[in-house]
Protein backbone atom coordinates (compact mmCIF):
# COMPACT_ATOMS: atom_id res chain seq x y z
CA UNK A 1 0.00 0.00 0.00
CA UNK A 2 2.81 2.44 0.83
CA UNK A 3 4.41 1.71 -2.53
CA UNK A 4 1.12 2.47 -4.27
CA UNK A 5 0.82 5.79 -2.48
CA UNK A 6 4.39 6.73 -3.30
CA UNK A 7 3.77 6.16 -6.99
CA UNK A 8 0.39 7.83 -6.73
CA UNK A 9 1.84 10.95 -5.18
CA UNK A 10 4.70 11.05 -7.65
CA UNK A 11 2.49 10.70 -10.73
CA UNK A 12 -0.40 13.02 -10.00
CA UNK A 13 -0.64 16.30 -11.88
CA UNK A 14 -2.34 19.36 -10.49
CA UNK A 15 -5.70 20.20 -12.00
CA UNK A 16 -9.08 21.41 -10.80
CA UNK A 17 -12.67 20.27 -10.95
CA UNK A 18 -15.45 21.31 -8.60
CA UNK A 19 -17.25 18.02 -7.99
CA UNK A 20 -15.03 15.03 -8.68
CA UNK A 21 -11.61 14.08 -9.88
CA UNK A 22 -10.95 15.08 -13.47
CA UNK A 23 -10.46 12.37 -16.07
CA UNK A 24 -6.77 13.22 -16.32
CA UNK A 25 -6.36 12.88 -12.55
CA UNK A 26 -8.28 9.60 -12.49
CA UNK A 27 -6.12 8.24 -15.30
CA UNK A 28 -2.92 9.10 -13.43
CA UNK A 29 -4.18 7.50 -10.23
CA UNK A 30 -5.38 4.37 -12.02
CA UNK A 31 -2.23 3.88 -14.08
CA UNK A 32 0.08 4.44 -11.11
CA UNK A 33 -1.97 2.01 -9.05
CA UNK A 34 -1.92 -0.73 -11.72
CA UNK A 35 1.83 -0.41 -12.22
CA UNK A 36 2.43 -0.86 -8.52
CA UNK A 37 -0.27 -3.42 -7.74
CA UNK A 38 0.11 -5.90 -10.59
CA UNK A 39 3.25 -7.44 -9.08
CA UNK A 40 1.34 -8.25 -5.88
CA UNK A 41 -2.15 -8.92 -7.20
CA UNK A 42 -1.69 -10.01 -10.79
CA UNK A 43 -2.81 -7.82 -13.68
CA UNK A 44 -6.50 -8.78 -13.68
CA UNK A 45 -7.02 -8.21 -9.96
CA UNK A 46 -4.86 -5.06 -10.00
CA UNK A 47 -7.12 -3.57 -12.67
CA UNK A 48 -10.23 -4.41 -10.62
CA UNK A 49 -8.73 -3.03 -7.41
CA UNK A 50 -7.41 0.14 -9.04
CA UNK A 51 -10.65 0.89 -10.89
CA UNK A 52 -12.57 0.50 -7.65
CA UNK A 53 -10.14 2.66 -5.67
CA UNK A 54 -10.00 5.37 -8.32
CA UNK A 55 -13.79 5.54 -8.58
CA UNK A 56 -14.26 5.70 -4.83
CA UNK A 57 -11.69 8.48 -4.50
CA UNK A 58 -13.34 10.36 -7.36
CA UNK A 59 -16.76 10.03 -5.76
CA UNK A 60 -15.47 11.60 -2.54
CA UNK A 61 -12.85 14.16 -3.58
CA UNK A 62 -12.36 16.91 -6.13
CA UNK A 63 -8.94 17.57 -7.64
CA UNK A 64 -8.28 20.43 -5.22
CA UNK A 65 -9.38 18.36 -2.21
CA UNK A 66 -7.13 15.51 -3.32
CA UNK A 67 -4.22 17.94 -3.76
CA UNK A 68 -4.75 19.06 -0.16
CA UNK A 69 -4.69 15.45 1.04
CA UNK A 70 -1.45 14.77 -0.82
CA UNK A 71 0.15 17.85 0.72
CA UNK A 72 -0.28 16.34 4.19
CA UNK A 73 1.94 13.76 5.82
CA UNK A 74 2.03 10.24 4.40
CA UNK A 75 0.14 8.95 7.44
CA UNK A 76 -2.63 11.53 7.02
CA UNK A 77 -2.87 10.85 3.28
CA UNK A 78 -3.07 7.11 3.89
CA UNK A 79 -5.79 7.64 6.45
CA UNK A 80 -7.82 9.81 4.04
CA UNK A 81 -7.68 7.09 1.36
CA UNK A 82 -8.00 4.07 3.62
CA UNK A 83 -11.78 3.80 3.12
CA UNK A 84 -11.29 3.09 -0.59
CA UNK A 85 -8.39 0.67 -0.16
CA UNK A 86 -10.20 -1.30 2.56
CA UNK A 87 -13.43 -1.54 0.59
CA UNK A 88 -11.76 -2.49 -2.68
CA UNK A 89 -9.59 -5.11 -0.98
CA UNK A 90 -12.69 -6.80 0.46
CA UNK A 91 -14.95 -6.56 -2.58
CA UNK A 92 -13.32 -7.79 -5.76
CA UNK A 93 -16.05 -6.59 -8.08
CA UNK A 94 -17.16 -3.41 -6.34
CA UNK A 95 -16.91 -1.36 -9.56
Amino acid sequence: MKKFLGILIATIFLSSNAFALSNAYKKEIYEGCVIDSKAHLGLKRAKQYCLCTTNMLSNRYSDSQFDQILSKSDAEALNAMRFAADHCNKHEKAF
